[in-house]
């Protein structure tokens, strides 16, 4: 079978496509051919918030067009991160990647990337970062992979999340199963002994509480560098997002210093902790016993959490959940990162949580 187009003209099926740097006036069209490819119906409100309205600017898009049907996407999404000298850095997270399955093999992907580096480089975006199950070709662009998610579990109510689990892949085997089961009814004994297990007397407010402000820096050492949770990241990653209204934030207060804080969403029964703040152990502790009595929490069948290993600060978060009979799993999804500068990033100071991902599932 020959290749869209082949039949039409004699000119390279590549040298037919254009790659260009997208407007709003092709946001429709955009929309159309990610629902088409995904099974999905993303609407105009949704693109805008996602890619139009972080506060570090508007989305670099970039598109792929044979005559005027739209066959590839890439874009970047400018987030500032902030290091431990309070200095802020303008970077961008990779996303929309996607090209339509029958104009594969045409190099639209490495394509849509050069024309992306040379946009961010234009704007002062420093490094270009995102997550990925698809390695090479990034790997191909000059991509690192510096670390991986883990996934992190408590299950509250094992029936509902054994059925929840054991769906999420066809054909699972009878041991399989079997395998699943036992997870979730270990890790639901664990959560109920945390349960029954008293509490400190705490005082958890629910308040919106920025990490970054005038007299708060969430990044400790001054090489580390993470995502700046200011008022208006918030305001956009969380309590603006059209996908959900479900995003909260519990933490601990002593005499007016913050000692833990954990931002989190809940979604058909499913709790995502999405960043954690801790300042000593004892009171992240008390945090997460807290949350897990609490009343967003009553239907909920599972806790999840993106463990990372990769910096001290990252394996203190992990070995707290783990303290408290989370399961961690080594099969999460991996992080790329490109220095658009001269100098090369140490990846291994970067925080990072889940709220960094898009929060649109």
């Amino acid at each position: 079978m020959s290749k869209p187009g082949s039949n039409k003209s004699r000119v390279p099926l590549e040298d037919q496509i254009e790659v260009r740097l997208a407007n709003d006036g092709d946001i429709d069209q955009i929309n159309a051919f990610y629902n088409r490819i995904y099974g999905k119906n993303r609407t105009k409100e949704q693109f805008i918030w996602e890619f139009n309205s972080s506060p570090a600017g508007k989305a670099l898009y970039i598109i792929a067009e044979h005559g005027t049907k739209i066959v590839g996407t890439q874009c970047a999404i400018p987030y500032y991160v902030v290091n431990g000298k309070n200095e802020t850095i303008l970077s961008a997270k990779s996303e929309d990647t996607l090209v339509d399955p029958e104009y594969r093999g045409l190099s639209l992907f490495d394509k849509m990337y050069f024309l992306l580096f040379m946009e961010c480089r234009r704007v002062g975006i420093h490094f270009i970062w995102g997550f990925t199950y698809a390695q090479k070709p990034f790997v191909k662009l000059g991509f690192e992979i510096p670390f991986h998610a883990s996934m992190g579990l408590m299950v509250l109510k094992p029936f509902k999340a054994y059925t929840y689990y054991s769906q999420l892949a066809k054909n699972n085997s009878f041991f399989r199963k079997m395998k699943i089961f036992a997870l979730c009814c270990k890790s639901s004994f664990d959560s109920l002994r945390l349960l029954l297990k008293s509490s400190a007397e705490v005082n958890c407010t629910e308040e919106k509480i920025a990490l970054n402000s005038t007299n708060l820096n969430y990044i400790k050492q001054k090489e580390q560098y993470g995502l700046k949770l200011d008022e208006a990241f918030l305001n956009y990653r969380m309590y603006h997002n059209p996908y959900s209204s479900n995003y909260h934030q519990l933490s601990i207060n002593e005499r007016g210093e913050l000692k833990a804080s954990v931002f989190y969403t809940v979604n058909n029964g499913l709790c995502y902790l999405l960043h954690l703040y801790i300042k000593d152990l004892d009171s992240g502790k008390n945090l997460i016993r807290n949350l897990i009595k609490h009343d967003h929490l009553k239907n909920c069948f599972t806790i999840r959490f993106w463990g990372f290993q990769h910096n001290e600060e990252l394996r203190k978060e992990e070995e707290l959940l783990r303290s408290l009979g989370f399961t961690f799993l080594k099969n999460g999804i991996s992080f790329v990162g490109l220095s658009l500068d001269k100098e090369e990033m140490n990846w291994k100071n970067f925080l990072i949580s889940r709220l960094a991902s898009q929060g649109t599932d």
